[in-house]
Order: structure tokens, then C-alpha cells, then sequence
């Protein structure tokens, strides 16, 4: 289970691709607390440095009970490659209080 972040904000961004990981690494800079998933254990590899990350695919309900999602007051779902997959994680994370 991850630490509940603490901070300003506490900010959930899943996929680190071109949107996701400009999302998360402009959050961190303003101050914000992020914490960056993607099942992509090269994206994770690479924003690792600047970001906390954790690899998980976060369609699978577990994961979300794994990082204790419910523990972010927002969350921003930012997978270009599969709109499924987004419907998915949205309603993953509606049903976890996020």
C-alpha cells in the first residue's frame, strides 16, 4: 500500500505517455503531490527519476486496492491508446471514491 501523500493536492495520473507524463511532471512542479502509474515498465523506468511511479495496469480493480487510490483527492486518466481502458480505470476509480 502506497504512503498517502502529503502536500497541496494529492494527484493520481495514470499512463505516462505524451499527455500523461506532461500532466504529472507539470503538477509536480507546481508543488502538487503526484503519483504517476503506468503499465509500461519502460515509461516507469524512465519517469522514475523525476516522479514518484509505480507499475501497475490499473484496469485490473487490485491494483487500484494496492495503491489505496481512494487515498487521492483527484485523479487524471490520460491513456491515448485504448478508450476501453480509460472507461475502465474511470469507472475503477469512481467505485473507489476517487
Amino acid at each position: 500500500m502506497a504512503a498517502k501523500p502529503s502536500g497541496n493536492k494529492s494527484v493520481l495520473v495514470i499512463g505516462l505517455g505524451r499527455f500523461g507524463g506532461s500532466v504529472a511532471a507539470t503538477l509536480d512542479q507546481m508543488g502538487q503531490d503526484v503519483l504517476a502509474v503506468d503499465k509500461n515498465p519502460e515509461l516507469v523506468a524512465r519517469w522514475s527519476a523525476h516522479l514518484p511511479t509505480i507499475q501497475a495496469d490499473m484496469t485490473d480493480v487490485l491494483a487500484i486496492e494496492q495503491i489505496d487510490a481512494s487515498q487521492f483527492d483527484t485523479a487524471v486518466v490520460a491513456i491515448g491508446d485504448s478508450i476501453e481502458a480509460s472507461v475502465i480505470i474511470t469507472g475503477n476509480l469512481l467505485d473507489a471514491g476517487v
